[in-house]
């Protein structure tokens, strides 16, 4: 036993540490409800999203920039702790034939979701923060 005690000391301040602090869970955050928000290339985006679980499910309306009329869609997903990602079909009349969002809670904030909108055809995602509503 004198030989294992250099190594339970470390373990036991590991358990305990991550005994308290509250991102040691394996439980996804609740990512349920309105998230909105707004950059240079989106006038507005909306994700109304339900969860059951680690599954979202729900619609993402996007309005670009310069104009009034937005893109809806419906989209489904997963929770990751405090990562998520959605997506679901356009329409082709669109020019696109998908959207989606993944993102993540932002450090220290529990109402604050950084991601970036996903666009089929677009050579590069749009950062974007989303505020829980």
């Amino acid at each position: 036993m004198p030989l294992l005690r250099p190594f339970l000391r470390p373990i036991g301040i590991i358990l305990v540490g991550c005994s308290t602090l509250s991102n040691c869970s394996n439980e996804p955050f609740v990512f349920g409800g309105s998230w909105r928000g707004s950059n240079a290339q989106f006038a507005d985006v909306t994700l109304a999203l339900q969860q059951f679980r680690d599954s979202l499910d729900g619609t993402m309306n996007l309005t670009f920039a310069g104009f009034t009329t937005p893109v809806v869609t419906r989209v489904s997903g997963h929770v990751d702790r405090i990562n998520m990602e959605v997506s679901g079909p356009l329409a082709p009349s669109s020019g696109w034939s998908s959207l989606g969002f993944a993102g993540h809670l932002s450090v220290g904030t529990v109402g604050t979701l950084t991601g970036h909108v996903l666009l089929s055809g677009t050579p590069e995602p749009s950062p974007i923060t989303l505020v829980r509503q």
